[in-house]
């Protein structure tokens, strides 16, 4: 073989090399893509066809007002971005629901691809997604939504008055919300501290403060599993509630949020004369702060359970499914029948910090060394304090003079 033939072998088999690993592929993604917009371009001229037409009616309808109420439209111009806010996701399953109708394998395909990408892209152990700054600009968009609809309030346990207790407090929270509610809608005055006044009452827990780095939020991973829309979430803070993925956060340098009745107190919704808590049996939160040495900082919202009504149709099978998958299939409904919520008052009552750290060294100092035990003696510590933020603050909410509190 001559010099020059032992030269070009080589290069022509790096080149095939190449081509296998990388080109085939990509030219099967193109073939994929380029086939999904032929097949399906009924399905997207549809659904095209239905938003220009939506917009176009909403702008025309829009004017109109302007040009004959001006004064009105104008006062009512963050009342309009607040429908926008709320009946966003109604319209995005209206139009998904559209798509399913067209097409049986256009749905099984989008429903492979959130579970590829949740189940088996998604790192659950990251938390390194969050972005500053995006939660900054959310900060001013969602202030009308905390200050003027409904409007959510964050305040101090009325027991808590010793300013100097909270300064003094300089380890890492694990904030702890009841209850779930459906949205959840008044933990998200921990995210955006500045809209909803937390950062003005609690001045210690600003995120510039020391090494302070914000809040990561604790979620069921099915809200991570839909493709763009996770990303949005991920930048606001919110993480799987994996064991794992919480333990990551806990030896990071980020406070941290989680709602210890999960999915479970979403069925529960709706109730008047009574808030139900699932906490007795509830120890992971507990044995997250003993391991991480981080205080349980008890957080509980008024009027969180009101701002929706709750179906009470095959409640109990949709209940087993939903803890099976950890996906919730609440079947709930707001204003007019729709998804916009009850405009209810919310007022978000934050609790003293429990030392953890010194009640497992008190149980140590009396001989206790069984792990299990000191988890119980938290958790009851942890219980009577909830229940005593619950007697002392419900006056605040004119609703709930005669709620009580149910522990299951």
């Amino acid at each position: 073989m001559s010099k020059s033939s032992s030269s070009i072998v080589p290069f022509i088999s790096t080149i095939s090399t190449i081509c296998t690993i990388f080109g085939v592929p990509m030219l099967v993604i193109t073939l994929l893509c380029a086939f999904i917009a032929i097949s399906f371009s009924p399905i997207l001229l549809v659904v095209g066809m239905v938003i220009v037409t939506g917009f176009s009616i909403t702008v025309f309808v829009a004017a109109l007002m302007f040009v004959a109420f001006p004064q009105t439209c104008r006062k009512c111009l963050k009342r309009l971005t607040l429908w926008f806010v709320f009946l966003t996701p109604f319209h995005a399953v209206f139009v998904m629901v559209l798509c399913l109708c067209f097409s049986f394998y256009w749905g099984l395909a989008l429903g492979i691809c959130i579970f590829m990408h949740g189940e088996v892209l998604w790192d659950r152990s990251t938390i390194e997604y969050r972005k500053q700054y995006v939660v900054d600009v959310m900060d001013r968009i969602a202030e009308p939504v905390l200050r003027e609809y409904f409007p959510i309030r964050v305040c101090r346990d009325v027991r808590w008055k010793d300013d100097g207790d909270e300064k003094r407090h300089r380890r890492r929270l694990i904030f702890c919300f009841h209850p779930h509610g459906i949205y959840a809608f008044g933990l998200f005055t921990l995210v955006f501290r500045r809209s909803s006044g937390f950062d003005t009452i609690f001045p210690s827990l600003k995120a510039e403060r020391g090494n302070r780095k914000g809040l990561l939020v604790g979620v069921a991973s099915a809200l991570l599993h839909v493709p763009v829309v996770h990303l949005m979430f991920s930048y606001l803070g919110f993480i799987p509630a994996s064991r794992k993925t919480m333990k990551n956060a806990c030896s990071s340098d980020h406070d941290v949020a989680l709602i210890p009745g999960g999915i479970k107190e979403m069925f529960t919704s709706g109730d008047s004369d009574s808030d139900v808590v699932y906490i007795k049996r509830r120890r992971g939160f507990v044995r997250l702060a003993i391991s991480s040495g981080r205080d349980l900082v008890p957080v509980f919202s008024f009027g969180e359970s009101r701002t929706f009504t709750s179906v009470k149709a095959f409640r109990s099978i949709r209940e087993a499914v939903s803890r099976r998958f950890r996906v919730s299939l609440q079947l709930f409904h707001g204003r007019w029948f729709t998804l916009i919520p009850y405009r209810v008052p919310i007022y978000v009552v934050v609790g003293k910090p429990i030392d953890v750290s010194s009640i497992r060294e008190r149980l140590l100092r009396d001989g206790v060394t069984d792990e299990e035990k000191i988890v119980d003696e938290v958790h009851r510590v942890y219980v009577s304090e909830l229940v005593a933020l619950f007697n002392a603050n419900k006056h605040l909410h004119s609703g709930y003079t005669r709620t009580r509190l149910v522990l299951t």
